[in-house]
This record gives C-alpha cells, structure tokens and sequence, in this order.
C-alpha cells in the first residue's frame, strides 16, 4: 500500500495500475499539500512506485520532506556476499532512498544495521509497550538465532524477564535450515519467540518442533509479518502469533503495537 500524508494530517491510499507492457501508473490527484508520503510493503519495486510518486509530487511543488517505510526491502542482502547471493540490495536501497534527501525517513525495527547506519535522517521507531500487552504471560523470551539476540534481549529487558537463546544453520548455497536446536532451559512453562521478520516461517516452525511436547507452551512475535506462505502452520504450531505489522496473510494474527511519531498515532 502507497499512500500520502497531507499538511492536516490527513491520509489517502494512491492506487496504482499497470500499462500492457508493465509500466505502473496512476490518475490519482492531491487534494491539498502533500507532505509525506508512506510506503507500507516488502518488494524494491514497490518501493519504486512510492519514490516515483515522491518525484511527481516534488514535481507538482509539493513539499514532501518524510518517507514513512516501516519495512526496508533488501535488508537480508546486506554485504557482500564471498559465497551465495551476488546481490548487496540494501547498498542499493539505502542510495536511492538518499537520493531524495527527506528530512526525516522513518521506519520500524530495520533488519539490517547497514541500513540503519547508513540511510540520511533516519528515525527509528520503537514505541512497542511489551510489558502492558504481555506482564505476567511469560516466563522467558527466547531469540531463535544470532541475529535475533539483540531483539529478543530488549523484550526480555522490557518484561523483566530472562532471555534464552535457539539456534540453526543456514546454507548460504541453498537456503536450507537444519540443526535447529531448542534452548536447554526452556524445558518447562510459557515462552515468546521473538524476531523481526517472519517471511516463510521456517525458522520459527522448525524451532518450535524442538520444543517438548509436553509443559511447554510457545507465542511467537515479530516485528514484520510477511507470512509469503500464510499463517495455517505457524498458527496450528503457536499458542499465539503476533505481528507488529502484517503485509500478507493474517489470518488469527493477532496486531501488537503502533508507531507513535510526535505523540500522534500514524500507522498501525
């Protein structure tokens, strides 16, 4: 979804279409001063779309100064890569974005530190209030890889709660996940899972058929819910499963928290 902000605060979606040979467009027209405009989905290309709009806008004498991208495509592509993916995709995002000089890029829980290191301007949203959704839920957080320790620590902290570490192993050839192995103190009560993003969910489903089977009970929560295979599995394989945002399927997903940008609630 595209959508832009105007100077009252008021938001509209943008619709856009494709010509036959695959050129995206739109016969939508501002109705008042546009000073924002909000990208809220996964791919570079529709990304693109949102950037090119900010160019007409500009081109229009808008004064768009904010790109609101609570997720930042290419963000698991972040270095270069000796085996595997050739790509660094988000050296190419964090260029274009900085391209347009916004006075401020706002975005939610980036995946990569290179992006957040090295796009312009960028605010970093964290008003997520764990302990009011979750006070007495739990008895420990548990963070399903490495990459996840940072993320995980801070929900832990947040609930006054320890935080247990999983593990896996990727093939950066193929993709695959084995090895997954369940933390040794986990063995009995409540857990939450904590990540940033759930794409297929294989991580998350190949976990959490570790676990015992019997005494322990496991919610999962991510910040960015593509769900590209859906959510059956992970909501037959959880007790719950909670997303910050939601950009495929959703089904028995349940939301937790909003962005709050100048004591004003602006995305959900």
């Amino acid at each position: 979804m595209i959508s832009v902000i105007y100077d009252e605060d008021i938001e509209e979606t943008v619709e856009f279409s494709q010509y036959p040979d695959g050129t995206f467009y739109t016969k939508w027209r501002p109705t008042m001063d546009v000073v924002a405009v909000k990208f809220f989905g996964t791919t570079v290309d529709e990304m693109m779309r949102a950037l090119f709009l900010v160019d007409a806008l500009r081109e229009r004498d808008h004064d768009v100064d904010e790109f609101f991208i609570p997720f930042i495509p290419g963000g698991r592509q972040d270095r270069l890569n000796p085996d595997g993916d050739f790509l660094f995709t988000a050296r190419s995002v964090v260029d274009l974005i900085n391209f347009y000089e916004f006075t401020r890029v706002i975005t939610s829980d980036p995946h990569s530190a290179f992006t957040a290191r090295n796009i312009d301007n960028l605010w970093i949203d964290t008003v997520v209030d764990f302990y009011s959704l979750w006070r007495g839920r739990y008895d420990a957080v548990i963070a399903p890889d490495k990459g996840a320790k940072d993320r995980a620590t801070g929900v832990a902290q947040a609930l006054n709660l320890p935080v247990y570490f999983a593990g896996k192993t990727r093939d950066v050839e193929t993709g695959a996940l084995t090895g997954f192995t369940w933390p040794a103190e986990a063995e009995q009560g409540r857990f939450l899972l904590v990540d940033d993003i759930c794409d297929g969910g294989g991580t998350f489903l190949g976990l959490v058929a570790e676990a015992p089977e019997r005494n322990v009970e496991v919610d999962l929560y991510v910040t960015h819910g593509l769900f590209t295979k859906g959510t059956k599995d992970l909501t037959d394989a959880f007790r719950r499963v909670y997303a910050r945002f939601t950009y495929g399927a959703w089904e028995n997903v349940h939301p937790a928290g909003v962005i709050v940008l100048d004591n004003k609630e602006i995305l959900v």
